[in-house]
């Protein structure tokens, strides 16, 4: 008889869908918890018939993430209805409407619920009309959900503290780490100013405000022999490629779009120093796999980078350019800062890695259904 816990996981996507079959770290995740619950995943998303889960049971609603919710509410309905396995918890990733799903399953199977906090969940900024807690609605909808839910985890303290106090008690935090790494990047400290190659890892977005980080490499390009190598699709029409050209920085940049994630390491790998410049992060895959390869990082105070503060990495205010030099200019001249943040990144992803991860979502089911 299979003692483990019964677990149901409700995600929008990103799990047998789209580009590479999905995100990384979600495929990592659910591979591992597999070996240790016997694990549902339930994906709004429509599943490629091609695609191969490792261990777990995957499910489907079918539909577009920008169907009707309404839509998303009667297909949910009737596959809880119909679910005929044994469930001990329902775990949502994101709040809503897969938090209300699992507030909905929670109430249905009359089990306990976790909800883990992502990306832009407790977000709100307006600049750029981004986050999961924006407007009056949302907010009420994010405060049920946190006050249904049995335990709550962050990706980080950045994100923990975003929580309302009354909920903080059932919440935790979880670093989402990746596997470990035994191919690293050979130590070579930054001397003098010429040929230093930048990089940075992520989709073309207002909110990954990479108009601040062509401003940064405009201000360090005249002081520095620097080429920034950007990784990522393009959702923003092609404008961070014209301000790039009006900001005179050809020669400087290179544009590469999306790579397998294969690739991206091999990328990490070969450059000097990674640029984050979000306006808000949950966390930030990037910038672990960064370190998780020896990669030095300068961005913003927001997500890991907020935690991790002159202990793996240097950071400024958003859209602080003229602070982003200052620590920039601060790391290169000190290669016993750049040999600390090389050898601290490598182990703290190796202590937080994606098997610590399982481990300790493991371990919250256990005490959930306890």
């Amino acid at each position: 008889m299979d003692h483990r816990p019964n677990i149901l996981v409700i995600v929008p996507g990103g799990v047998g869908s789209g580009k590479n079959h999905g995100i990384p770290i979600l495929l990592n995740l659910f591979a591992g918890l597999s070996s240790e619950v016997n694990l549902h995943v339930l994906s709004v998303s429509v599943i490629d018939p091609t695609f191969k889960n490792k261990g777990y049971h995957l499910h489907s609603l079918g539909l577009s993430n920008v169907a009707p919710i309404v839509k998303k509410w009667i297909h949910f309905r009737r596959f809880i209805r119909g679910f005929k396995h044994p469930l001990d918890a329902v775990h949502a990733m994101w709040t809503h409407p897969h938090g209300l799903m699992a507030y909905m399953a929670s109430s249905y199977f009359k089990i306990p619920m976790i909800n883990s906090l992502q990306g832009g969940c407790l977000a709100d900024i307006p600049s750029v009309s981004y986050g999961g807690n924006r407007g009056f609605i949302k907010k009420r909808l994010t405060n049920f959900i946190l006050h249904r839910a049995t335990f709550i985890t962050a990706e980080t303290q950045f994100q923990w503290k975003l929580i309302p106090l009354k909920y903080r008690e059932k919440a935790s935090i979880i670093y989402y780490g990746i596997p470990i790494q035994n191919q690293l990047k050979t130590y070579k400290p930054i001397q003098g100013k010429q040929g230093i190659k930048l990089i940075h890892v992520a989709n073309l977005t207002p909110i990954k405000d990479q108009i601040t980080l062509l401003k940064l490499v405009h201000s360090l390009s005249k002081k520095y022999d620097v080429h920034l190598t950007i990784i990522g699709s393009d959702y923003y029409d092609g404008l961070i490629q014209r301000t790039s050209e009006e900001l005179d920085l050809k020669g400087h940049i290179s544009f590469l779009g999306q790579l397998p994630h294969n690739e991206v390491l091999d990328q990490l790998r070969s450059h000097d120093i990674m640029l984050h410049t979000s306006l808000f992060e949950g966390s930030c895959l990037a910038i672990i796999e960064a370190w998780s390869v020896g990669l030095l990082t300068i961005g913003t105070n927001v997500g890991i980078l907020h935690d991790m503060s002159d202990v793996l990495c240097l950071q400024s205010e958003v859209q602080d350019v003229e602070g982003l030099v200052k620590q920039f200019d601060r790391l290169v001249n000190d290669t016993k800062l750049q040999a600390s943040f090389y050898k601290a990144g490598i182990e703290w992803s190796r202590k937080h890695s994606m098997q610590d991860c399982v481990d300790r979502f493991v371990a919250l089911y256990k005490q959930c259904i306890s």
